[in-house]
């Protein structure tokens, strides 16, 4: 059988407090900034956002100079990405130290700083498989019946799963569909696979810095041990 690389499209940390109120916004930044060793050194925005807008809304984004990092801030949690700007080229060995390193500079700033708490996390990298074939017929061929989809446009599988990492209470979802070429709908030759791994809504947290650290790299191990190497 075909041995396929993953190859990393994004990677996003959720990082869900109690209310961010950052009264400062350009001293904020400037911390943020020095304490991720000006990976977030591009051109900063500070957008114009009522108070009494949805709280998902970001208020502040900052952004990488050459590096495809970038930060949210929103009202009531902060999204760490990394996201290729091109075609995909490299693994999830190559990106998540970086990506974890930055992101533990990044979390305990923020917490310590604005004295929040952290109630819930989100861990979810996006994947790119690489065909020889359709993604539609792979999908098919290899996980469901191709008597019963005959001849599908699109496939999509998303699959649940309740799981526990150490004293984590998780849910996981494993999404699957095919990509189609933006020159050529009809050539469907990769796969997108999106794994968010969360900790339950119901199970409110107060979680410290380094909580937070072995959360992600308990996802990440998870995911390259557990799920990675069973789709490979």
């Amino acid at each position: 059988m075909e041995k396929r690389r993953l190859l990393i499209s994004s990677i996003q940390a959720a990082i869900f407090c109690s209310e961010l109120l950052i009264s400062n916004k350009e001293e904020f930044i400037y911390h943020v900034v020095q304490k991720t060793n000006d990976f977030l050194k591009g051109e900063p925005t500070i957008l114009p956002i009522p108070d009494d807008a949805p709280a998902e809304i970001p208020r502040i984004i900052l952004k990488s100079r050459t590096y495809p990092y970038s930060c949210n801030f929103c009202k009531n949690r902060f999204d760490f990405f990394y996201k290729e700007q091109g075609k995909p080229n490299k693994t999830s060995e190559e990106v998540f130290p970086d990506f974890r390193n930055i992101l533990d500079q990044l979390a305990t700033y923020v917490k310590t700083s604005l004295n929040i708490k952290i109630i819930r996390l989100g861990f979810i990298p996006n994947f790119v498989i690489e065909l020889k074939e359709s993604g539609n017929e792979y999908l098919l061929r290899e996980y469901l019946h191709p008597n019963l989809f005959l001849n599908p446009y699109e496939i999509q599988i998303n699959v649940l799963h309740k799981i526990e990492l150490e004293s984590f209470k998780v849910n996981q979802w494993i999404k699957l569909r095919p990509l189609r070429a933006r020159n050529n709908i009809n050539d469907d030759h990769r796969i997108l696979v999106e794994i968010d791994i969360n900790t339950r809504s119901e199970d409110i947290h107060d979680l410290s810095s380094d909580q937070i650290k072995r959360f992600i790299t308990l996802a990440y191990d998870h995911i390259r041990d557990k799920v990675i190497s069973s789709l490979k």
